[in-house]
């Protein structure tokens, strides 16, 4: 090797090392702002900066698997930017005597609102969706429990820890969007995220998101009509088995607050109120620190949410 040649593999050596490490600052500026979100507008445009940065690195990424590390993530920050301008809006009918479940009712300036919530959850849909068409496995339908597809059974633990994470947060961005058009639009979207979050336990995930699989399922077998495929029976089934297995014994609840406020609310609706006054009071007695340190926010709204479904 000439020295020509020496000089230009140092430089290149160089400049790739030097990229690495913009992009390592890039990414833990990312999380750091992530980590700084909040229901507020500050909180917000924390989290909206976190998934700009995602996306800028995840479209400069030449390595698969870091891709769609990155893209999981913009996704995850996409999701909690539009359920967080949902949750500000509920909130705010709420404190003018309208209770609502979701934003599908909007008018008047609310209505620019809800518009930007469904364009944003369908962009956060669409980006974890870009993961599994990698995979050939984003159109997967099942009607109940699947294996795991022949084409994914040799993936690496990474990369299927990746996809279940992007089936997850494509299934919930697409719940947000449904929800926020309208309970009738979501009616048809219910076999899709059933799918995704079957897909999760396939790959052997089940304790992302603190056994979030269980809890989307368990969540929309409640409130989908029998008429239309949901099942008080199996929701329970889902709910106790996503609260039972986060069960965090030193708090007496789960990891996921926002489990346990499904949970009571399922409880509430089949008549075993008394359950589900314990195990609301066991939530809101909880030191959320000592929960699921990535649901910290969401555990403190279900702290708050969970004592509104009594009053």
């Amino acid at each position: 090797m000439n020295l020509k040649s020496i000089l230009f593999h140092s430089i290149m050596g160089g400049f790739i090392a030097f990229a690495s490490v913009l992009a390592n600052a890039d990414e833990k500026s990312a999380q750091e702002k992530y980590e700084s979100r909040d229901y507020s507008e500050a909180g917000i445009g924390n989290a909206e900066s976190a998934a700009q940065i995602y996306a800028e690195l995840a479209q400069s990424s030449t390595v698969t698997t870091e891709k769609h590390r990155l893209l999981v993530k913009q996704s995850e920050a996409l999701y909690f930017i539009n359920d967080a301008k949902s949750y500000i809006l509920r909130l705010k009918w709420r404190s003018q005597g309208e209770d609502a479940e979701d934003i599908s009712g909007a008018k008047g300036a609310d209505k620019a609102i809800r518009d930007a919530v469904i364009a944003g959850h369908d962009h956060g849909m669409n980006v974890a969706r870009d993961v599994l068409k990698h995979y050939g496995v984003e159109d997967l339908m099942v009607e109940d429990d699947l294996e795991i597809p022949g084409n994914l059974q040799s993936l690496p633990a990474l990369e299927k820890g990746i996809l279940a994470q992007a089936a997850y947060f494509e299934g919930i961005n697409l719940a947000g969007k449904a929800l926020a058009t309208g309970k009738m639009e979501f009616l048809p979207k219910w076999k899709t995220l059933k799918s995704k979050m079957f897909l999760i336990l396939a790959l052997g995930q089940e304790s992302f998101s603190a056994y979030g699989a269980y809890r989307v399922l368990g969540r929309g077998y409640h409130k989908i009509p029998a008429l239309f495929g949901g099942s008080m029976e199996k929701a329970e089934a889902y709910l106790r088995k996503s609260y039972d297995l986060g069960m965090v014994t030193s708090q007496r609840t789960a990891l996921s607050g926002v489990t346990t406020f499904y949970l009571t609310d399922l409880l509430l609706a089949l008549g075993k109120s008394t359950e589900a006054e314990d195990i609301a009071i066991a939530l809101t007695q909880a030191d959320v620190s000592a929960l699921d340190s990535s649901l910290k926010l969401e555990n403190k709204r279900a702290q708050k949410e969970v004592e509104h479904l009594f009053e």
